[in-house]
């Protein structure tokens, strides 16, 4: 069960962590077609704590592969059904079990505006990793009624062989 005490949590006004891996949490890739797939970890911001001036951290973390041939993998974060923050690395070949990570930071400005700034992650060995920065160029609209649905997505590159990558930790704070 998701943890829903934000008291004791820093001073969090929310706070939820996946409880479990769920089976839906694995994306692999196919010779055919790799369509974007969301990870089943998802949840939702509620609407009382998504207020103008409140800053909404995401993050997200977990092992992948690259497989025999690699052509390309991305990550998305969608709040609201809006694509808030995309990365795509190409990994080098044959990877096996490397770590990766998406960390962002929402601010909730007037008029329903958001501004993302963050940073991804994706291990080529296990002591060098590529590093990604985050930015919007501008601010963009989004709407907070009935709470702020959080959702991390993978896609492979087409006709990627053999890739894997799992969602292991899905952590959301907002202040």
């Amino acid at each position: 069960m998701p943890l829903f005490n934000p008291t004791e949590i820093g001073g969090a006004k929310y706070h939820w962590v996946n409880p479990d891996i769920p089976t839906g949490n694995t994306v692999v890739s196919s010779v055919t077609a790799n369509p974007k797939t969301a990870f089943a970890s998802t949840t939702s911001i509620p609407e009382s704590t998504a207020l103008i001036g409140g800053i909404a951290h995401i993050t997200g973390r977990g092992l992948f592969g690259s497989g025999v041939v690699s052509l390309g993998l991305t990550i998305s974060v969608e709040m609201a059904g809006i694509v808030v923050a995309t990365v795509t690395v190409t990994p080098a070949l044959s990877l096996t079990n490397m770590p990766w990570y998406i960390d962002i930071v929402a601010t909730i400005l007037n008029s329903g505006q958001v501004e993302i700034q963050g940073s991804a992650s994706f291990s080529s060995s296990l002591t060098a990793a590529t590093m990604i920065n985050i930015r919007n160029l501008a601010p963009f609209t989004m709407s907070t009624a009935g709470g702020v649905p959080v959702t991390i997505s993978a896609q492979y590159g087409a006709l990627a062989v053999g890739g894997t990558i799992t969602l292991r930790q899905m952590v959301i704070e907002v202040f």
